[in-house]
């Protein structure tokens, strides 16, 4: 009798050990899922994945040069190559003592590539302490500035390096007892290759702009036939993609398939969604908890969100191409008194910019160490048909400039420009041409998804007025779309 209690209660032991051991690989296995990793090439046929830095995705959009005697030019630093040497330069110009920064006029910093100059342009407003603690650079006597948009040098004033706080729409002199070093070698290395002139939309057009355009372009750039990453998935495929997002929540998630074509997994009460859209974009939200924690420094939120970029899908190669990744828009947001950063991203084909069309291809929102919003929708196609064998003259973009600045106008102001005055009445101090003007930002070729053209990536100049891209067919100049920087 003692023995078979003996047995009954050795059963009892083993079952208990068995479920305690059942609870502790469950708690490993569902442990921090929003940590765990997908790649879609594990999903996907795909190339290889690629890691992402911080630093490797912050690099001005485009790089001017001013050679004096009106020869300028726009590189975008492909390799960044320009960029590099900038920096070293920059550092070792602040790490030689403290700087006096000195407010100078918009008018005046635009005068600056009149002589032999090279301009780091940004997309968007650079936090410049956090920058400065990321590269390694002192910022004694920058306190005063919040953000950096532009960084040069000109020979006009040898001594000093100039900075434009496009949040604030200020511009900075930093003053030095020392000439700056360096930078003249870079403007040589740039005079010294093959470059196209371009002209300075203030000499062009009288406006107080800084964006510069070439009067004539030829190009090889081709429609390219080219889907969404996630176009093709399977129901299979986007239950595999699901299941990574969810975890162990997952056997709670309601599935919403709508007439439009999307598809939506959907957890508690939006409380997490995964929506997979008819574009082939998918958007996965989350809804803010209180666990998100402080907001962080903004590039260890940025490093952040490139994690959960590579957490969630993984960085890939196409046809053997990397696509170059960088940060085109970054700017703070507030939800229920808690602060964090969205980060769009833009991606580039040797140089050339791919746009969404009708979005952003990659967006990150992080509060603290939570990402609450992810929207993803990268190109997906032969890569490898993007040029053509012989050049095509394109379309003249200050043509498209005088020709399209009504719609431009009326597109950014919600009213039709006024009249044009007739002829031997005054015209008023800015007109809708002057006010469109002074608000171009910058105009480049580039490849753009067109949703009429089942997706294809159409050659386009894109014309930045006022923070939104408004897109023309390369060698048509067809108008084909408009779409705001800092959209979805």
């Amino acid at each position: 009798m003692s023995r078979a209690r003996n047995i009954e209660a050795l059963k009892n032991i083993l079952i208990v050990v068995l479920f305690l051991t059942t609870i502790l690989l469950l708690y490993f296995l569902w442990e921090n899922v929003t940590m765990k990793t997908f790649r879609l090439s594990s999903i996907l046929p795909a190339g290889s994945s690629h890691s992402l830095r911080a630093e490797d995705v912050t690099r001005p959009e485009e790089i001017v040069f001013s050679f004096g005697a009106g020869g300028v030019t726009a590189d975008p630093d492909v390799d960044g190559r320009y960029w590099e040497l900038w920096m070293n330069a920059f550092q070792k110009y602040c790490g030689r003592g403290e700087l006096l920064a000195e407010e100078i006029s918009r008018a005046q910093f635009l005068q600056l590539t009149d002589y032999r100059a090279v301009f780091c342009r940004f997309a968007y407003d650079l936090p410049l302490e956090s920058f400065c603690q990321q590269r390694g650079i002192s910022n004694r006597g920058l306190n005063q500035i919040a953000c950096v948009t532009e960084m040069g040098y000109s020979a006009g004033s040898p001594e000093s390096v100039f900075l434009y706080d496009g949040r604030s729409g200020r511009c900075y002199r930093l003053v030095s007892e020392l000439p700056a070093e360096g930078f003249e070698e870079i403007i040589r290395a740039a005079e010294q290759g093959e470059y196209l002139v371009y002209y300075g939309a203030a000499s062009l057009f009288g406006a107080e702009s800084s964006a510069v355009l070439p009067l004539n372009y030829s190009s090889t750039l081709a429609e390219t036939p080219c889907g969404a990453e996630l176009g093709g998935a399977d129901d299979a495929e986007r239950k595999a993609i699901a299941e990574q997002f969810f975890g162990a929540d997952f056997g709670f998630v309601r599935r919403i398939e709508e007439s439009q074509g999307s598809l939506i997994y959907m957890y508690g009460y939006d409380q997490k969604t995964l929506t997979f859209a008819a574009d082939g974009s998918m958007v996965y939200r989350e809804a803010l908890n209180g666990e998100a924690g402080a907001r962080r420094d903004y590039f260890e939120a940025l490093q952040d969100a490139l994690d959960f970029i590579e957490n969630y899908g993984g960085w890939r190669e196409e046809q053997g191409r990397h696509l170059q990744l960088r940060v085109r828009d970054a700017y703070e947001i507030e939800s229920d008194r808690q602060k964090g950063y969205r980060f769009v991203f833009g991606v580039g084909l040797e140089g050339v910019p791919l746009y969404g069309g009708d979005g952003n291809l990659l967006t990150v929102e992080i509060y603290g160490r939570q990402v609450t919003a992810y929207r993803r929708c990268l190109p997906d196609g032969d890569l490898e048909k993007w040029k053509e064998d012989r050049e095509k003259e394109a379309f003249s973009v200050v043509g498209l400039l005088s020709e399209g600045y009504p719609a431009i106008y009326e597109a950014l102001r919600g009213e039709a420009p006024p009249p044009v005055p007739p002829e031997g009445e005054e015209a008023p101090q800015e007109g809708a041409f002057e006010w469109v003007a002074a608000r171009l930002q910058n105009a480049r070729p580039g490849l753009v998804r067109d949703a009429e053209r089942e997706g294809s990536l159409r050659p386009a100049w894109v014309l930045c007025v006022d923070d939104c891209d408004f897109f023309y067919d390369l060698y048509s100049g067809e108008a084909f779309g408009a779409v705001p920087r800092q959209k979805d």
